[in-house]
Formats: C-alpha cells, structure tokens, sequence
C-alpha cells in the first residue's frame, strides 16, 4: 500500500473515530502525526461540542491550517514529548501558516512549543492570524456579516496565550509574525520573533506602497502579559514590486496595546505587565532602491515606529532591554516603567514616554541619540544637534491633591545627543545626568515640579532648563542636587530658569553658576563637589566631598527611599547632596559569608553562576561580567578587599592599596 493511501486511509479513520467518540465529548485530545490529520482536527475541534487538545508529534507540518469555531471553546496545541520536543508549521511561503477564525464565538487558543514560519498573506497575520472569515484585522470583536450580534455583547471575547513558541520569517502587509485584535487576554511568554517581513501583491504594490500594520507582532487586548520573550530583527521584504527607499514599509515593527485596565481611585482594574523582556536589533532592511525584485542594495528603515507599548496608567513595563534599535519614534505609553535598559538606540523622534501619574524608576538610558533627517532614511545617517531625545508628558494629575503627580527617579542618562525634555507636574529626584549633547542636559516645564537630589555631569550649554510656570499657586523646588560642567566643558550655566513665574526656590545645590530671579535662594555652594571618575561616567563623590552629609531633609524622603545604588537615602544621620548617599559598607555579591574577602571557593561559585546564567541570591541577581572579573581581580591581589564608596565594582578595590 502506498504512502498517499496510508495517509488518506489515516485521515479517514480518524474522522470516523472523532464522529464517534469526539461529537460530544469534552476536552478531546487529537494525536497527529502529519499535516493531514493536524488539518482535520482542527476541522473536527471547531463545533465537537467541547475544549480540546491537539498534541504534535514531533516534525514539521507543511501547509496553511485554518480553525473554523462553531462553539465555544478552549483549543491547546501543542508539541508532544518530553517538554523539550517541537513541532513545525511551515506554511511554505503559500499563504498562511495558522488563521483562527471566531466568528461570535469565545475561542481560547493557546500554543505551546511551536515554530511557526514561512507564511506569506495578502492580508493579516502572515504566520498567526485571529481574524474574521474575509481576514478583516479589525473584526474579531465582531460577528460575521450574518449576525448582529458582537463577541463583547456576547461577554465572550476570545484569548490568546504563547509559551516557548517561534514566529520566523513570515510575511504579510501587517501582523507579519502575528495579527490579533480585541481579545480579552493576550499572554505571551517565551517567545522569539525574528525575520518577520513585508509583502503586498506585486499586482497591486503600486497602490499600495506600505506604511502601514505591524511587522512581529499587532496585538490589542484588555490585559496583557508579555513577559521573557526576545523581539529581534524585521527581515527582509518579499518578492514583488518592493516599495522605494522613500517609503516605510511598516508603520511599527512591534505593537502591543491594552485597553481594559481601567484606573480608579482603589487602583487598576486589571494590571498589564511587558516585563524581562529582549528588545534586540530593530533597525534597518535592504529594499530594492529601483524596486526591482530580489535587487537588495539601499538600506532603510522598514518601519515607521520601531517599537509602540501602549495602555497608560494600568500598564507596566519592567525590566526590559531595548537595544540597538533605530526608527522614529519608540513609543511608551504606560503607567509604571521601571529597571529597564535603552542602549544604543537611533531615533529620528527620540522616546516618547506618556501617561498618567507615571512612575520612571531605575531605567537606563545609555547612547540614545536622534538621527537625521524623516522619511529619507538610506545611507550613513548623522545626529542632530538640537532636540528632546527623551520626551515624558505626564498628563493631568489623577488625584484631586498632588498625591498623584508623576516620578522620575534613580535613572541614568548618559551619552545622549539630545536632551530630557519634561512636562507635567511631578518630581525628579536621585537620577544622574551624564554627557548629554544639547543646548539643555534637562529641560522641565510644568506647574508644580520638585527637582531633588540629581547628579549632573554637564557637557551642555546649560544644566536644568526650568521653565517656571506664571499659573497661580505654582511652584518648583530645586534643592539637594549637583550640577557641575565636566572637564573641558567652558562657558554655559548650571542651573538656568526660564519665565518668572511664582513661588521658585534654590536651595542647597552645588553648583558653579546659576540664573538669578529665584524667589528663594540660599544655602547653594559654588565649589567642586569632587566627581569620583567623570571620564567613566561615575559621579559618586570622593571621601571628604563637601556634599557628604551636607543635604537637607525636610520629609521629602520616607525611611524606605533609596538611591540608585540601593543605599538608604538618609545614612550617619544626615542626607546627601546629589544623586548618591555615599557609603562604604556594601559587600562585594560573591562574598557570601561576608568576612571582606574573596575566597576561590565564592569566586567559582559565583563565576559559574554567571556562566550558567543563574540568578544570584544577592543583587544585582542577574550577575553583570563587569562584577565578575572584579571579584576574579580581587582574589588574585589576596582575596581582601575593601569599598570606597564610589560606582560598582569599581569601589571594591584590593584592601593593600
């Protein structure tokens, strides 16, 4: 018996058992071994009046599935095995690989340890669509043409959740990796997506030259959940007619927004969380420069904005790494964005950081600058000279009192060629400026603004640009910080205000000029602070620093604040001026019995967590190779060692020197 009978034979009898066993039941499990069975399982699944459960064998499965609902359900598809087996979709470069079709019914999907590439779709979702039956992007809120009635009238919006699955090398006019809208849930984790790219129809690319839809990922629900997942390169466009280097081809490489998260006085309905995850090497394609097909040789940029996170206050985003990126704008609009890392981005518009009562906390902003010119983006592209690389609207206080006004704080910016551009009311409190290329390292405007216990490094023209609001009970308190041109910056002001509006203060800064007309001045020092390494970048202060202890604490910090170093904001009774409240008491993390000394029994240890990529049981917890060598360096100067209170780990220095 040949083999396409076997097959045919396969799926028939499959069939017949699904008719006779499977009409009724609830939560059916299919077992399948090849691209015949998968697609009649899921013919099967989709009205056989239950939850089901479709397990692939370990393979690869070429074709275009489609799930069809007729009922509502809950579908997991996964690879079989142990846990570490997987299962291939290809849909090879024909149409879609999976399209989830709802109609009005809830549709739970999930997918679990699947690679799901090579799809090609003249609509949405080149490697997952969850869409209508026409492919209508828009629609799955919606009922076909034939009912009247929406899935969210229905209360029964469907879901979607990823785990360990790969999105590679897919192509569509949007959602080229996946297409999702208005789902109730969408968690994602896990996830690779890389190499996702454009096509249109070369029939119609004339007409239809790009500019818009999503590239990876355009995903909208009430809540979502994307957390350990790694975003990577857009690929290459597709075949056909490419449009030219003057256009973009996608308006953003990745686009996540969540609607349902509603504020209230109590809190956040519900909570979305973007968290641990890897935003790697966004930036640019080879397009056709004469449009012709295959004709790779101008390099531009494929999409519009790089990144979009969107879904204001009840949104966080925590711990991410977004790096080597470029496009216009990379786009934040959240609640909570915290620990996370931006390095090395290239943005014709900067980051725009927007939302309601937001909370900036321990992010750093590393080698972030703006790139020349808008909709031109082939060839070497330069910086320019002037601009707000980093750009925070807070938006109308949420509470009635100013207990709700936004906070940036314990952040690093350095290296940036364009500024911080503020406005809002809020505070600004314990972050460090460094080498920030623009007319103003900072500029703020707002009707209230506190501006406390920051660490400037200037190499600008000025310092803090303070724009005093004329509105009446304004007010803005600049107190407890340091700005201080570094080596070879000459000229310029430190502290600069801008308006004459009411109720200014200056108090207790060190600083070596400063604009006059404040309403209060006093208690400011104009003398060196003594920066430990500003051509390192590290502005801890050096012991004996007039700033030491010479802070005032008038109840801005509680007993729980922190610095950026994780040092209590208030030690040996007094606070600070600047960024860091100096202390010489941190052990190094590899020194686990806490005797001052390296041992080679804590340097192996804690060498080999970091090769294993462990997380270590004391902070930094993701261990940086920086802390590594320096404990390496330790024991080979005797194990003993000291701290002086300046930048890790370069405060950990051998105890004989």
């Amino acid at each position: 018996m040949n083999r396409a009978l076997n097959r045919t034979l396969g799926t028939v009898l499959l069939l017949i058992s699904l008719a006779l066993f499977g009409a009724k039941a609830s939560a059916v499990t299919f077992n399948v071994s090849n691209a015949d069975e998968f697609q009649a399982a899921l013919t099967t699944a989709g009205s056989n009046g239950g939850d089901d459960e479709i397990v692939l064998s370990t393979g690869t499965y070429g074709g275009n599935f489609k799930y069809t609902a007729g009922e509502n359900a809950a579908l997991n598809i996964r690879a079989g095995g142990d846990g570490e087996e997987r299962a291939v979709l290809d849909g090879e470069l024909r149409a879609y690989v999976l399209k989830i079709v709802p109609g009005c019914y809830r549709v739970d999907l999930s997918l679990e340890r699947l690679d799901i590439i090579n799809g090609k779709s003249e609509e949405a979702g080149g490697g997952l669509a969850f869409v209508s039956e026409d492919g209508a992007f828009t629609a799955i809120s919606e009922c076909d043409s034939q009912s009247g009635q929406t899935q969210v009238e229905q209360g029964s919006k469907s879901s979607l959740t990823l785990k360990n699955v790969v999105i590679e090398n897919n192509y569509a006019k949007d959602g080229a990796g996946i297409k999702a809208n208005g789902l109730s849930l969408a968690d994602i984790s896990e996830t690779t997506f890389l190499g996702n790219g454009y096509y249109v129809n070369p029939s119609v690319a004339e007409d239809n030259p790009g500019g818009s839809g999503s590239a990876h990922l355009g995903l909208q629900a009430d809540q979502l959940i994307f957390r350990s997942n790694f975003v990577g390169a857009v690929g290459l466009p597709y075949g056909g007619e490419i449009p030219s280097a003057g256009f973009y081809l996608f308006a953003k490489a990745i686009s996540l927004t969540s609607y349902g998260g509603a504020a209230t006085v109590e809190g956040c309905t519900v909570k979305s969380i973007i968290e641990n995850n890897r935003f790697e090497g966004i930036s640019t394609a080879m397009v056709a420069s004469e449009g012709l097909a295959g004709t790779y040789n101008q390099e531009v940029i494929p999409h519009r904005d790089p990144i979009s996170l969107g879904g204001g206050t009840c949104t966080d985003v925590l711990n991410n790494k977004f790096q080597n990126i470029k496009g216009a704008t990379l786009s934040l609009n959240v609640g909570t964005l915290k620990g996370n890392v931006f390095a090395n981005l290239r943005l014709v518009q900067g980051v725009s950081i927007s939302g309601l009562n937001l909370e900036i906390d321990s992010n750093s902003f590393t080698g972030v600058g703006l790139l020349e010119g808008s909709e031109s983006w082939g060839g070497t592209l330069g910086f320019k000279t002037e601009g707000s690389v980093i750009s925070v609207s807070q938006g109308e206080v949420f509470s009635i009192s100013d207990s709700g006004a936004g906070r940036i704080s314990r952040n690093v910016f350095s290296n940036l060629k364009g500024n911080l551009e503020i406005g809002g009311s809020g505070s600004l409190f314990g972050n460090v400026f460094f080498d920030v290329k623009d007319r103003c390292t900072v500029t703020m405007s707002g009707n209230n603004l506190e501006i406390r216990n920051n660490s400037v490094g200037r190499s600008s023209e000025s310092g803090f640009c303070i724009s005093v609001s004329d509105l009446p009970n304004a007010e803005v308190e600049v107190v407890n910080n340091i700005v201080w041109p570094l080596p070879n910056t000459t000229g310029g002001i430190d502290i600069e205000r801008i308006g004459y509006g009411l109720q200014s203060t200056l108090k207790n800064n060190i600083y070596q000029t400063a604009s006059e007309l404040w309403d209060v001045a006093e208690g400011n020092i104009q003398a060196d602070p003594g920066f430990f390494d500003t051509e390192a970048g590290d502005l801890h202060v050096v012991e004996g620093s007039i700033a030491i202890n010479a802070g005032i604490e008038d109840g801005f910090f509680s007993g729980g604040d922190s610095d950026i170093d994780g040092n209590a904001r208030v030690l040996d009774g007094a606070l600070d001026i600047g960024a860091f409240e100096r202390s010489a008491a941190a052990l190094h993390p590899a020194d686990t019995n806490g005797d001052n000394s390296i041992s080679s029994a804590e340097f192996e240890a804690y060498n080999a967590a970091w090769r294993n990529n462990q997380l270590w049981s004391v902070a930094p917890e993701t261990i940086p190779v920086d802390f590594v060598t320096r404990a390496g360096y330790l024991l080979q100067k005797g194990g003993a060692y000291k701290n002086l209170g300046v930048g890790k780990p370069a405060t950990w220095v051998p105890l004989n020197e």
